[in-house]
């Protein structure tokens, strides 16, 4: 990893111009006569190139970079200190300030960007950069395939792709020691986490840019690492066959692989935070374990939470539980800190349940038929007699009988209590709306009834009014919005109707009594999204 960096590095000047501001585009404007062109920084002329119809193309490291369709490239500084290309026959003249730096054996160069002194040549022929300073000094023996200076010369480290190799250099572009990589990639993790958080894990607050850098050994094997190039610190040495970051880096962690193909944990200092398994894989908050092709828990620190005894594991959505089938085959269920939920004594479950918080009854199968296994008494709350049994939503759940017959129930105390799940919530949603509707109903005509002035009409009526306006035209809507979403697949065409209607007569009585209020000379509050 100490190996030599193969580079003429010549009079080198810090990368950075200290203390200067960004350029704004829009201060450069040009002026074009005859054969040249008048570069003016905000209105006033700091330059004149022999070049016809230079335009602005970027600005990069406070120079405006132009060009123009025959050829010609520039790159000025606000003070007009500028390098020019220019094409001829058979070559290419590079200036600097008027004088000739150097003359290029080919015509397919351009001038992409400048570095102090320096300025970057891109040979579009065999897509490869030099740097030549305004001596006519090139930066490198051979020209460089490409470095990340070249998008990003703010940075404070950058990589530089020369021989096959990768190599990191600093600000003032000195080989950092022992930095020659096969590789250097940038992951697509710096998009995938808040990686400016990761940092503070290890008390650093400087934000990250993660590449996956790579070596191969003496037998020929590529040996995988992780470094942060905005700090230049080896997250993980390349040593592994395999480096996966995802879902472990936002940790403080990453997961590597050696060349015995055992997987391992890591923290950013190299330290093995855990045993090594066959495979280690994210799973709903707890990270699967591997092991002779059985399957466990551990967490994100090393902690096995169940050594791998089960043959499959499958945790829900919100990883508080996980169902695991045994080595008999059988199927049970374990909470996140590895307790028995449910015993290991059914061929299957319905994995419907991994979808939701787990409720007390669990939907469970004896290899042919369904029932229900409650938690809380441990015991089977419903025999083996359905041939379909759901998950338990808000103590409801649709079930099949053996005679192929639908049907959505409720669970109460006892089973003979259990009545028609939809048909019992629209009674309890229409018992509710007619509360409310009679409430602001009686209030409204009692107001009315009792009408000596439109001040003692809004002082009788205005306190019912309010609590309507700002709670229970909202709560009609919810519950019906939730009948409608959660039962519309078992309701009739004129259920669903019903529902809808009910909903344009809460927003037909919010508007009457707007305009009642509004008559009276009072405030109207709530929604008034009838108007739209």
């Amino acid at each position: 990893m100490k190996t030599l960096f193969p580079l003429v590095l010549l009079l080198l000047l810090p990368f950075l111009t200290k203390g200067q501001k960004p350029i704004d585009p829009s201060d450069f404007s040009n002026d074009f006569q005859k054969s040249k062109t008048i570069v003016l920084y905000k209105g006033k002329p700091i330059q004149t190139l022999p070049a016809k119809e230079l335009h602005l193309d970027f600005v990069r490291n406070e120079y405006l970079v132009m060009s123009n369709g025959d050829g010609f490239y520039a790159t000025v500084d606000t003070a007009g200190n500028y390098f020019l290309l220019e094409p001829k026959k058979n070559s290419s003249s590079l200036y600097h300030n008027g004088n000739l730096v150097k003359e290029l054996d080919r015509y397919s160069y351009s001038l992409v960007g400048v570095h102090q002194d320096y300025a970057m040549i891109f040979n579009s022929g065999h897509e490869s950069y030099w740097y030549i300073d305004s001596k006519g000094n090139s930066l490198t023996e051979e020209p460089f395939e490409t470095s990340t200076l070249i998008s990003n010369p703010e940075k404070p480290y950058h990589f530089l792709w020369l021989k096959s190799f990768c190599y990191l250099v600093d600000s003032d572009l000195q080989p950092v020691p022992g930095s020659r990589y096969a590789s250097a990639q940038r992951s697509y993790y710096n998009n995938e986490v808040n990686l400016n958080k990761v940092w503070e894990l290890y008390g650093k607050s400087s934000p990250m840019e993660v590449y996956e850098v790579t070596q191969t050994s003496p037998d020929g094997t590529i040996l995988h690492g992780l470094l942060d190039l905005a700090t230049n610190t080896e997250i993980a040495e390349p040593v592994f066959t395999r480096v996966n970051p995802f879902g472990f880096l936002e940790k403080g962690i990453i997961l590597g692989t050696t060349e015995d193909k055992l997987e391992a944990l890591y923290d950013f200092t190299g330290a093995q935070l855990s045993d090594r398994y066959d495979g280690i894989f994210s799973n709903e908050g707890r990270l699967r374990i591997e092991r002779n092709k059985l399957i466990g828990l551990m967490d994100y620190k090393g902690k096995v939470i169940v050594a791998p005894k089960y043959t499959a594991i499958q945790g829900s959505n919100d990883g508080s539980f996980f169902v695991c089938v045994d080595a008999n085959q059988k199927t049970g269920i374990i909470d996140s800190s590895g307790k028995v939920i449910l015993p290991f004594e059914f061929a299957t479950v319905n994995y419907q349940i991994t979808s939701y918080p787990l409720h007390r009854y669990i939907p469970v199968s004896d290899g042919k038929l369904y029932g229900y296994y409650d938690t809380k008494e441990q015991a089977m709350e419903e025999e083996f007699v359905l041939e379909m049994a759901g998950p338990v939503q808000n103590d409801m759940a649709t079930i099949r009988t053996v005679s192929g017959e639908d049907q959505f129930i409720a669970w109460g105390a006892r089973k003979e209590e259990r009545v028609n799940a939809f048909e019992s919530r629209i009674a309890q949603t229409g018992k509710a709306v007619k509360e409310i509707f009679d409430v602001v109903n009686q209030s409204f005509r009692s107001s009315v009834e009792n009408l000596t002035t439109k001040e003692a009409f809004l002082e009788s009526f205005y306190p019912d009014y309010r609590e309507y306006s700002l709670n229970g035209f909202y709560k009609i809507n919810q519950l019906l919005d939730f009948d409608l979403k959660e039962y519309s697949f078992v309701m009739t065409y004129e259920q669903r109707e019903l529902l809808e209607q009910v909903k344009r007569d809460n927003l037909q009585l919010k508007k009457l009594i707007d305009g009642k209020i509004r008559e009276a000379g009072g405030e109207v509050i709530g929604y008034t999204g009838y108007n739209e």
